[in-house]
This record gives C-alpha cells, sequence and structure tokens, in this order.
C-alpha cells in the first residue's frame, strides 16, 4: 500500500517575516506624511483666521476711524499711544486676559485654542507715523501668525507704515 503526502500549503516564517517588515514600513511612510499634512492644515487654518481678522479689522476701521489699540483699550483716546505693546489673540490655553481679551470680544474674533504654539496669532497697531509710540492715532497694523511646518513666523502688514517685525509675509494662497 503506498501512502500519499499532502505537500504543506502554509507560508514559512521567514516568508510571514518579510510581509510584516514590509507591512511596518509602509504604515511608517504614510504615517510621516500624514503629520506632515496635519502641520499643513494647522497653518493654513492659523493664516485664514489672520484673514478673517483682516477683514473684522477693516470692517472696525470703517466703522470708527481708525483701528483698534493692542495696548490699553479698544477705543484708545485721540492722541494716546497706540500700540507699544501687541496682543496675542490665539494661543494653546485658550485663555485671554487684558486687551487680548478685549479684543476678541470687541471685534467678535473666537478662534479655537492653538495646539502648538503660545502666541500663534500676535497682533501690534503702528501710528500714523509708523512710530507705534508716538502718540497718534494707529493708522495700520502688523498680524503676526506662526507656521508650524516650517517652524517660523509670517506677517500680513495692513496699512501705511513700516513692518514692525522682519518676518516673511504669510502666503496669499494655501500653505
Amino acid at each position: 500500500m503506498k501512502l500519499l503526502t499532502v505537500p504543506n500549503r502554509g507560508f514559512t516564517l521567514i516568508e510571514l517575516m518579510v510581509v510584516v517588515a514590509i507591512i511596518g514600513l509602509l504604515a511608517t511612510t504614510v504615517l510621516a506624511s500624514l503629520e506632515s499634512s496635519r502641520l499643513s492644515a494647522r497653518d493654513a487654518q492659523r493664516v485664514q483666521e489672520a484673514r478673517q481678522l483682516v477683514t473684522t479689522l477693516e470692517y472696525y476701521r470703517n466703522q470708527n476711524g481708525r483701528y483698534p489699540c493692542s495696548g490699553g483699550s479698544l477705543l484708545c483716546a485721540a492722541g494716546s499711544a497706540g500700540g507699544a505693546t501687541e496682543a496675542t489673540l490665539k494661543n494653546m490655553t485658550g485663555t485671554y486676559a487684558g486687551m487680548a481679551a478685549t479684543l476678541r470680544t470687541g471685534l467678535n474674533f473666537q478662534p479655537g485654542r492653538d495646539l502648538s504654539n503660545a502666541t500663534a496669532i500676535r497682533y501690534r497697531v503702528r501710528s500714523a507715523s509708523g512710530n507705534s509710540n508716538d502718540n497718534t492715532d494707529p493708522a495700520s497694523y502688523t498680524l503676526v501668525v506662526f507656521l508650524e511646518k516650517q517652524n517660523t513666523y509670517c506677517e500680513i502688514n495692513v496699512g501705511t507704515g513700516h513692518d514692525a517685525y522682519s518676518y516673511n509675509a504669510c502666503p496669499v494662497s494655501g500653505i
């Protein structure tokens, strides 16, 4: 009598280990590109919120004849220093005090908290002569926005005056 042998139809241990290693490499590649996409998305959100703030500030100026102060109060008295300090309008904690709270409420600018930067969006006005401390009403301002993917800041300058910072201009379209 002759015995019939059935060949093994499974995979060897080495074949299985190779497949698991390939899947691990593919998963690592996908996760790395996903993180880059997340950074770009957060940057695009910050820039978009800054653009919304520009629109809000222009509306405020049309209504009041000047930009709000970044220092003492939302409606700075004529002749008061317009922007000796800056106000952080988006941060990691989501809590705002002083001028930042006043600006966010007065301008109805309420973005969510930032996940990665303590000063994600900053606002500083400048006077008509370009010097924020010469006791004239604010005629221009700068918004500084954190770009996480490049790990740097960019700025949006609006109105007459000089650049308050030395950052590159924020991208006009998507990041």
